[in-house]
């Protein structure tokens, strides 16, 4: 258990927190609570404790100068500081002094304390740890141990007390540093991080036989993708196995094709069990983000013909990348109950839904059109005349017509983006010849490809 002392003038506050908080779920356990900092530096001198909680604006002895003072009587001792709005400013200078983090006494509801709770037990498991590393004396001159500073692409590197000769950029934004001399040097970083947006601190472990170039490639490989997969929003600190990040991305080569497959499969949707293993398996092997970020961008776009309701319908399209695969998962969780709730409307199963949908994407990704409404229903378990009724009923639209328009809009793509002559864009759009696409293509746009196009090209130009 972590001993613990509140310290707070209130004493309806102290009473309060030592009431409220779940200390005994973070084996956390108060010894004692004081009303001024001169009562606290007693009773820590006569019962030391591991961590206590400070609140900055008290009689006697105000918070900041009892930190000072535990800084240099007990130097083991992690601080948190209790603070309201008004005296917020004042946060910074406690974090100068040692403080591992903050508890804004105007903003707790339950959520809020178990999530303050947590982050203050792992920082001190983080820091204990970091302690007895530093009174090793006989690491193994294998180990790789550093820490990895994260920031804005464009930022420099902020932390002027830390010798030149001991940081390594890796990336934009990215630096290795090789260790600290000591811990005041540790602990000012640890401050700067705390009481700055966009900076990241990561504690780096892992054994390597690699040369110092080939462990800076490791880390610029290594690093964006564990911070993309296992830290959450507004998390500033966290720790890193690179050895374990090698052994996971090893399994991620071999298990995308099928990762991949069992999401296009959308069996997902509907199982929650089948979502929960597949969110799972994503963190363990952290595939590459460009491969998450591609299968995202179309992985839901089918559903767009069964959804009505035109805000679901808008938020199954998601552009440009995810900055955290959490918030991916919470993207995805929203998604999945948005399509469970429209699907009640239907008499069909979800097992019929998701084969009706697999056949959607099939013809909307298809580049050979050669294949009839029976060939495809019976590729999804159904007959053709079954299949054409359910079409109808949930995508309120013929079968025919819909593969008819999917067509003519691809012909559109490549009328707009490429120079190929009408002949090939009706071969590659599964049009018989040509003079068959034009008339089609007339009648759904009133006018033939050749001036459709032209028309096209003198608009754009305009706009220029």
């Amino acid at each position: 258990m972590i001993k613990a002392l509140i310290v707070d003038d209130e004493k309806l506050v102290r009473k309060g927190i030592i009431s409220v908080f779940p200390w005994d779920q973070y084996q956390i356990e108060i010894m004692g609570e004081a009303g001024n900092g001169e009562i606290a530096l007693k009773l820590l001198q006569e019962n030391p404790a591991e961590l206590i909680f400070v609140d900055l604006t008290m009689p006697v002895m105000g918070g900041l100068e009892l930190m000072r003072k535990v800084r240099e009587r007990f130097p083991d001792t992690w601080m948190v500081v209790l603070t309201c709005h008004q005296d917020f400013n004042y946060v910074q200078e406690a974090m100068r002094l040692g403080a591992i983090d903050y508890i804004v006494k105007t903003q707790l509801d339950q959520e809020t304390i178990e999530e303050i709770l947590a982050r203050i037990t792992s920082r001190i498991l983080k820091e204990k740890h970091y302690r007895m590393m530093a009174q090793s004396e006989a690491n193994d001159a294998s180990e790789l141990s550093g820490h990895v500073l994260v920031g804005e692409t464009t930022a420099d590197f902020p932390l002027n007390f830390i010798e030149p000769e001991l940081v390594f950029k890796i990336n934009n934004g990215i630096w290795y540093i090789s260790s600290m001399k000591n811990r005041n040097d540790y602990f000012q970083a640890q401050s700067f991080i705390y009481c700055q947006d966009h900076w990241i601190w990561l504690d780096i472990q892992g054994k390597s036989q690699q040369s110092t170039s080939a462990f800076y490639i490791t880390l610029r490989t290594s690093i964006p993708l564990f911070l993309f997969y296992h830290f959450e929003p507004g998390q500033k600190v966290g720790e890193c196995s690179l050895n374990h990040v090698a052994a996971q991305r090893l399994n991620s080569f071999e298990e995308w094709e099928i990762l991949e497959r069992k999401w296009l499969d959308m069996n997902w949707i509907f199982d929650d069990d089948e979502f929960a293993s597949l969110i799972d398996k994503m963190a363990h092997t952290m595939p590459e983000r460009e491969k998450v970020d591609n299968l995202m961008n179309g992985l839901l776009a089918p559903w767009a013909m069964v959804i009505k309701n035109e805000l679901n319908r808008k938020r199954l399209h998601h552009e440009g990348v995810f900055p955290l695969w959490s918030l991916c998962v919470s993207w995805l969780k929203s998604i999945r109950s948005d399509i469970q709730n429209e699907m009640k409307r239907y008499t069909y199963t979800p097992a019929i839904i998701v084969n009706l949908v697999k056949a959607i994407r099939h013809i909307q990704q298809s580049d050979d059109y050669s294949f009839s409404r029976d060939e495809l229903a019976a590729k999804y378990l159904m007959s053709g005349s079954y299949f054409s009724q359910i079409f109808k009923d949930i995508v309120s639209k013929a079968y025919g017509e819909y593969v008819k328009e999917t067509r003519l809009s691809k012909a559109v793509i490549y009328l707009q983006e490429t120079n190929r002559p009408i002949y090939q864009i009706a071969e590659l759009t599964g049009f018989q010849d040509d003079k068959y696409f034009s008339k089609v293509f007339r009648n759904y746009f009133g006018k033939n490809p050749l001036d459709y196009r032209k028309q096209w090209i003198a608009n754009n130009k305009e706009n220029v």
